[in-house]
């Protein structure tokens, strides 16, 4: 993005999508004459999406690989992107603001009244298809101001039901959602202001047990604020791990599959998916960072 916003408007319309990275489409942003319209994605400091039919697709097909090193950073041995993830876990960070208004609404309320915006999630390649309404992202991250009646922030990996966790949805335990204050909620749905929201998953070893099952460790942070440490069941990882990511093909951000379709209306100054958790103090780190280069970008 850097680089676009450096260019003459000139360059922008002869600007090369391959240039924003390897296997990242954008989808939607229609410009006149059919084609994609950068202009409709960038600003000097975000990605945009209209909550209609934009939304990015990045590649992750396993077919990168990935350096294990030893503490002394001397590599150990190199493999598959997808196996480094399910070894170590995840980090999501979000840093943007979401706009809830009349037209975005009813395509993002669920059959049972629920409000969310979806911030990231998988694809498998079968869920291309927008009309295929039965299928659900195995990977996802999403915010609701209403979710089971309270709301909060909800992220899953896998459709395994019958497995509890410690956040586990009683009704669907596959999600596993984190209630938040009602000044928490205002500060993520108001449009006027960009909350800073990260999910750190460490699959690198067991956190505790208990009555016989196995817990990996998540934390929850919003905006440089820990909200706790949850646990997480293994067999819910293993099971994402054996099924959800061996099949996943593409991330995608500003849209998502459950059960429909929904776009997100969002605006997106940074969005990172590690494969790996991070501690605390890196945690931080990446939030005063990121925040700092916003400021800078915003200013120019």
């Amino acid at each position: 993005m850097d680089d676009y916003n450096n260019l003459t408007e000139e360059e922008k319309k002869n600007y090369d999508i391959k240039n924003l990275g390897e296997g990242v489409e954008l989808v939607g942003y229609n410009g006149e004459d059919g084609q994609v319209d950068l202009s409709q994605a960038f600003t000097k400091s975000s990605y945009k999406f209209d909550g209609i039919d934009d939304y990015v697709r990045i590649a992750y097909d396993g077919s990168r690989k990935v350096d294990v090193k030893d503490e002394n950073g001397r590599v150990l041995e190199s493999i598959n992107e997808k196996e480094y993830l399910a070894r170590n876990g995840f980090t999501f960070e979000f840093y943007g603001n979401i706009e809830k208004d009349e037209d975005t609404v009813d395509a993002h309320t669920t059959t049972d009244g629920w409000w969310w915006t979806g911030l990231f999630g998988s694809n498998d390649g079968v869920i291309d298809d927008s009309t295929d309404i039965s299928r659900q992202c195995a990977l996802e991250f999403m915010v609701s101001d209403n979710y089971m009646e309270t709301g909060g922030i909800l992220w899953r990996a896998g459709l395994e039901t019958d497995i509890f966790s410690e956040k586990s949805d009683p009704r669907y335990t596959y999600n596993q959602i984190i209630y938040l204050t009602e000044e928490q909620k205002k500060k993520i749905f108001s449009s006027n202001d960009s909350f800073y929201f990260v999910v750190s998953l460490d699959t690198s070893r067991v956190y505790k047990e208990k009555n016989g099952e196995s817990f990996y460790k998540y934390s929850i942070f919003l905006d440089n604020e820990k909200l706790g440490d949850f646990s997480y069941n293994v067999r819910s990882w293993d099971s994402f791990c054996n099924n959800g990511l061996k099949a996943m093909k593409a991330f995608v951000v500003g849209r998502i599959v459950d059960f429909n379709v929904f776009f997100s209306k969002i605006e997106a100054y940074s969005i990172r998916l590690y494969n790996s958790s991070l501690t605390d103090e890196q945690i931080s780190s990446n939030y005063e960072k990121t925040i700092d280069y916003h400021n800078i970008l915003e200013s120019q």
